[in-house]
């Protein structure tokens, strides 16, 4: 079977570009995984399946991969940024609309890249947002070793830097996604037990308040990832998203 995509090499470490068959222009993807790394393939799939639909798709490895932070604290949000221009100047991608996906932490990076100044002034911003599992409030650094387990007197490591600091992203400080003017898709389970949906409903009247489009899958029988049948309605309403806001039917 012939694939409906080829796979291409990306100055990222880790990382893939998906390009579709042909030589059409595209709207193009970032995808950006969980605290799972870009080792566990499942950004990779994600970005198939885009790629397999018609869409130039670029699964950034961020966290958990030789040649970036090993865990997510002080993980630089530049790395997404110029992740965004590259995609941007890719030859099938050039002058086409640009999507921003991310899962859990991801979702979060997403939203800080797309709604605080010091990165919207200095990188370019994707069209629509795609968000799994998102919080409302930046989060603290995380370790799978556990190293992020300060005494209640210490200061909890911050997840994220810009230019090195991290003064602009303590945790606890609310993501004022009603900065981000485009079109946003929300999706989360009503049963996570790792970030509740409440977080995800709050963006989403604050989004709805401000009169700004919002489309929203919200599973109740669901947890923080969604079993194989919900995993592909999910999906699909995620293409859905994509085709609608981005116009893909020229791939």
């Amino acid at each position: 079977m012939k694939l409906k995509y080829s796979l291409c090499s990306t100055p990222f470490a880790g990382s893939t570009l998906y390009v579709p068959a042909g030589r059409k222009p595209c709207p193009g993807i970032l995808l950006l995984h969980g605290s799972e790394g870009g080792r566990m393939g499942w950004n990779h799939a994600m970005a198939e399946y885009f790629a397999a639909h018609g869409f130039v798709a670029l699964a950034l490895s961020w966290c958990g991969e030789e040649g970036c932070p090993k865990d997510i604290i002080d993980v630089p949000l530049e790395l997404a940024v110029s992740a965004l221009s590259w995609l941007k100047q890719q030859a099938r991608v050039s002058g086409q609309k640009i999507g921003l996906y991310g899962s859990s932490r991801g979702a979060e990076q997403a939203l800080l890249i797309s709604t605080e100044a010091p990165c919207r002034e200095q990188g370019p911003i994707a069209d629509v947002l795609a968000l799994h599992a998102p919080t409302d409030v930046i989060v603290e650094g995380f370790s799978w070793n556990g190293n992020d387990r300060h005494s209640p007197r210490e200061k909890q490591p911050r997840a994220w830097t810009w230019n090195g600091c991290a003064n602009d992203f303590e945790a606890g400080k609310t993501i004022m996604i009603e900065r981000f003017s485009g079109a946003v898709f929300i999706s989360h389970g009503e049963r996570d037990l790792i970030w509740s949906a409440e977080r995800s409903k709050s963006l989403v009247r604050r989004r709805i308040s401000s009169g700004l489009t919002t489309e929203v899958l919200f599973l109740p029988d669901q947890g923080h990832w969604f079993g194989h049948q919900a995993e592909n309605l999910r999906r699909q309403k995620v293409l859905d998203f994509f085709h609608l806001q981005l116009r893909s039917n020229a791939c």
